[in-house]
């Protein structure tokens, strides 16, 4: 008899671990799925962000550019009347 206790305590042991088994592997593949859902999910994210930083850094580009323009024609206009100013002192000198 207590071989007998034995050998069904030894399959009532195996029976709890493979239900624990197929539990487990249910749980890991649940776990899984949704860490790839999240990974999914976190790379639309990034995507999204960095669109938008593009975006952002490309209005900033033309900003500095339109400045840079509007800069340089300044410089322009303040070089021409400068150089007006000076041909007038010159004739009035000459």
């Amino acid at each position: 008899m207590p071989e007998q206790d034995l050998v069904e305590g030894s399959r009532k042991k195996y029976s709890e671990l493979q239900s624990a088994r197929v539990v487990f592997a249910d749980e890991h593949e649940k776990v899984a799925r949704e860490l790839k859902e999240l990974q999914s999910h976190h790379q639309d994210d990034l995507k999204k962000i960095q669109q938008r930083h593009l975006a952002e850094l490309q209005t900033l580009q033309d900003t500095k550019s339109k400045l840079l323009k509007e800069k340089k024609g300044i410089l322009l206009s303040f070089v021409a009347s400068f150089y007006r100013v000076i041909v007038v002192i010159m004739e009035v000198v000459v």
